[in-house]
C-alpha cells in the first residue's frame, strides 16, 4: 500500500520523506528506544499542549512532522536547502 501512495504522490510532484520508527523516537526524545508514552509526553511538551494527543496515532503523526521541522530547519541551517 505504502508504495503505491509513494508512487501516485510522485506523479504529483509531491515529495516524500519516510522516517523509521528509531529515528523519529531520537529526533522527539533523544533517545531511539523510546517508548510510546515517552514519545507522547515529548510532543505534548514540545508543542505546548495540556495533555496527551489522541488518539494515539495523533501523537505518531505529530511525532513524524516534528521529524520533518527538524530536519528541514537543520538543512536550512546548514545552507544545503
Amino acid at each position: 500500500v505504502i508504495g503505491a501512495c509513494i508512487h501516485q504522490l510522485s506523479i504529483q510532484d509531491i515529495a516524500v520523506r519516510l522516517y523509521s520508527p528509531p529515528t523519529i523516537k531520537t529526533v522527539v526524545t533523544g533517545f531511539g528506544g523510546a517508548e510510546k508514552r515517552q514519545v507522547q509526553e515529548m510532543v505534548r511538551i514540545l508543542l505546548g499542549f495540556d495533555r496527551l494527543p489522541r488518539p494515539d496515532h495523533a501523537a505518531d503523526a505529530l511525532a513524524a512532522a516534528l521529524c520533518l521541522a527538524v530536519y528541514d530547519f537543520s538543512k536550512i541551517r546548514m545552507g544545503l536547502s
